[in-house]
């Protein structure tokens, strides 16, 4: 990427945000709807927190295209890789714990691990996993045509055919696979037995981030959303440039790579999690999950993607208008987020 040197850029970092108020909501809104009518998007659901506080949460359009069910901030969709960052936020729980390091070598905690370098797979860390800086490329396309067929054990395996482009630390690569391992990995390191692996991730997110956020709505389990039965109809693009809803199971492709992506949830639940984001690891109720200090260590940067982009550990770190931002955006076959 190249930074643009005379290029004027307006200046925000002395600048004393705004209270929202409801001129702005009115403005914002009226965006959002024709935001939503321009890209044929039949809803969304949006929060926004505001001096450790939700100050706003609203739902627009329907739940499928052609239906007659509003969203609501409480509507469950996908949320994609925008999930990447709760698993980084559980290891760093886990780090707290004492439980490993960020640089404990994976095939400590998970001996099955290995990539196609015998001698890579000794040094590979519970880091790398989750920089998107080991040199190993994208292979989403395995995702698509092999998942019905995968258990998350089958994640790990498949790492086995994996070789790395570059050395640690030279490129921006990003790997779906790597993510999803490190949350097994986790797993593996509260003795989740191989085999059950899957369910091991699940638990360690449940007890150590969304318990105590009370993310009551946010799961990687695809029965809990349906028994609960309010949740937004994936939509997708045909070959023919048209939008239209897809079946809710095409989404379960994503359930072995769970931890790079997986998760449902809502926008209530997802600007709790925004609190304690914010407030550097103490939840909306006053209490701290987790150590500012090692919270802190998932947002500092790793790699370079661009002149003004870096990655973290499950977040892109970029600069807006001379301030910080950190954020991630995901998507499945038929949801799309942005965090």
């Amino acid at each position: 990427g190249l930074t643009i040197s005379s290029l004027e850029r307006i200046d925000l970092s002395r600048v004393e945000p705004r209270a929202l108020d409801q001129t702005m909501i009115a403005e914002w809104e009226a965006y959002i709807e024709e935001l939503l009518n321009s890209n044929n998007i039949p809803g969304a659901s949006v929060a926004v927190v505001q001096d450790g506080e939700v100050v706003y949460t609203a739902g627009f359009g329907l739940r499928e295209q052609g239906g007659d069910i509003p969203i609501t901030p409480d509507t469950h969709m996908m949320i994609g890789s925008t999930g990447k960052s709760l698993t980084t936020t559980a290891m760093a729980i886990m780090v707290d714990n004492g439980l490993f390091d960020w640089d404990t070598p994976v095939i400590e905690l998970l001996p099955q691990f290995a990539v196609a370098n015998p001698e890579v797979s000794q040094t590979i860390t519970m880091r790398h996993l989750v920089c998107a800086c080991t040199g190993v490329p994208r292979r989403d396309v395995e995702i698509i045509f092999n998942a019905n067929e995968m258990t998350a054990e089958d994640v790990v395996e498949s790492l086995q055919t994996f070789e790395f482009f570059t050395d640690f630390g030279e490129a921006f690569q990003y790997s779906n696979q790597m993510v999803a391992t490190s949350g097994f990995a986790a797993a593996a390191a509260e003795v989740s037995e191989y085999g059950a692996l899957l369910d091991g991730y699940s638990n360690i997110l449940t007890e150590r981030v969304l318990n105590p956020l009370q993310m009551n709505n946010t799961t990687i389990s695809f029965d809990r959303v349906l028994e609960r039965d309010d949740y937004a109809t994936p939509h997708g693009l045909t070959l023919g440039g048209e939008y239209q809803a897809i079946p809710v199971d095409y989404e379960a492709i994503l359930q072995p790579f769970a931890p790079a992506g997986g998760h449902w949830s809502t926008a209530e639940d997802m600007a709790r999690y925004l609190v304690m984001q914010l407030q550097n690891g103490v939840g909306p109720d006053g209490n701290r999950i987790l150590s500012e200090e090692n919270l802190l260590v998932t947002r500092e940067p790793q790699i370079a993607v661009s002149a003004d982009v870096s990655y973290g550990l499950g977040w892109f770190i970029v600069e807006y208008k001379r301030l910080p931002l950190v954020e991630h955006g995901g998507n499945t076959l038929g949801f799309t987020s942005d965090f």
